[in-house]
């Protein structure tokens, strides 16, 4: 459990989901899902998730979810609204048991559907769709033979069209993505809407931003997009700090690294690469949570919700944040494209290290998209849930986590 005088990560004084409903999760052990399913039982909702077997450290999935509901901190009388079922997306009968199904196929009324890969790579391109659409259909195929009339769907706002014009919660036609993983919630965001139009089923898509820990507590358990870069420059400012102290700093003063002995500040002359005008979305776990839990009430069916930021965070502020909690100097922000960075042969090695590091997220860095959110703002502003700005607190205190907790390292998860 939490250790002594902790908070729980999550309130749910803004749920009214009611009333109580039944409801399959998929993706429980997943960053969203599992705040998702943890909410939903605070709420008072039967929950019935469905875990693979064994994971890859060979843990059992009810140990998995028994580790995770600690960590987020549920209350006995949430747990035990929580039923744990072993099965596993990538079968077309679920891997279920004969009970398993026929209970599942004869109790479920609502599918949360937050399973999916978040990464990012070509080389994954065969896994991402296997997980993303492959074990989208079967769950579909599972659904169709039950009692279930309504499905909520996690995608991701980074499936709309990249141009200046604000992206509209709708679904758009095919256009160039950044990776896989946009191309495969693309597709099953299709998927979805012409598997629920043909069967009379309800549809809410809920397409969230780049989530990073609480914004109150700075809590997480998953430690890529925002923590990536951070933890790159983290290792790069150790490396060459060991390298100035202990091996004489050869390689650093290659680089123009040095460092202040009285502040021991590094100065890591680092220069970030971006277009004009451009920011970075964030939005914090409790909001998401809170904004699709509110959401979920929304009695239209066929619906698309951005859970966005109404205000972008400007890679200056980003690139501050970093070098003042790192004790990092010397870094900056360009106003070229990583592209042109990347052919023009006048930037330093430390330069060309960094963006190696920084490849799969250089997009979003340099992502122009506006994001309308007009229908979910209906539901949420009246309801008093809004996003916070990030600013350097919020920043602080989700750094502070992932450090004191070793990147993730030591949470056991």
């Amino acid at each position: 459990m939490l250790p002594k005088g902790k908070s729980p990560i999550f309130t749910m004084t803004r749920c009214r989901t009611k009333p109580e409903k039944r409801l399959l999760v998929t993706g429980a052990t997943g960053f969203i899902g599992s705040h998702l399913a943890g909410a939903l039982a605070e709420a008072g909702h039967s929950v019935f998730l469905l875990i693979r077997a064994l994971n890859a450290e060979g843990t059992t999935a009810y140990d998995r979810w028994n580790r995770i509901a600690d960590w987020l901190g549920l209350s006995p009388a949430a747990r035990a609204r929580i039923k744990v079922f072993v099965g596993n997306l990538d079968d077309p009968d679920l891997n279920l048991s004969l009970d398993d199904a026929r209970f599942l196929k004869a109790n479920t009324e609502e599918i949360v559907h937050a399973a999916g890969s978040t990464s990012f790579s070509e080389k994954k391109r065969n896994e991402i769709f296997q997980t993303n659409l492959i074990g989208l259909k079967n769950i579909l195929s599972f659904v169709d033979r039950g009692i279930c009339r309504r499905i909520h769907a996690i995608s991701t706002a980074y499936v709309g069209e990249g141009t200046q014009t604000p992206c509209r919660e709708c679904i758009f036609p095919a256009h160039g993505f950044f990776n896989p993983y946009e191309e495969s919630k693309h597709q099953a965001e299709i998927l979805l809407r012409e598997f629920c139009n043909r069967n009379g089923l309800r549809l809410s898509i809920y397409r969230p931003s780049v989530v990073y820990g609480n914004s109150l507590t700075g809590r997480t358990f998953r430690f890529n997009a925002l923590y990536h870069p951070v933890r790159s420059i983290a290792y790069l400012r150790d490396l060459f700090k060991k390298d100035l102290l202990e091996n004489g700093g050869k390689q650093a003063r290659k680089m123009g690294i040095s460092l202040d002995s009285t502040t021991q500040t590094l100065h890591m002359p680092i220069r970030f690469q971006k277009r004009q005008g451009t920011g970075v979305n964030l939005i914090p776990i409790d909001y998401c949570t809170d904004a699709i839990l509110e959401l979920m009430n929304v009695p239209e069916k066929d619906l698309i919700f951005h859970i966005v930021n109404t205000q972008n965070t400007p890679l200056t502020d980003l690139v501050s944040f970093a070098g003042r909690f790192l004790k990092v100097s010397g870094m900056g922000v360009d106003g070229v494209s990583a592209q042109r960075a990347q052919q023009d042969p006048t930037p330093g090695a430390l330069d060309h290290l960094f963006l190696r590091y920084m490849e799969a997220y250089q997009p979003y860095i340099e992502d122009t998209r506006i994001f309308d959110d007009s229908r979910a703002a209906r539901t949420l502003s009246p309801a008093g849930i809004r996003c916070p700005k990030f600013s350097y607190a919020i920043f602080e205190k989700c750094m502070t986590y992932a450090v004191e907790s070793n990147w993730g390292r030591t949470l056991g998860l």
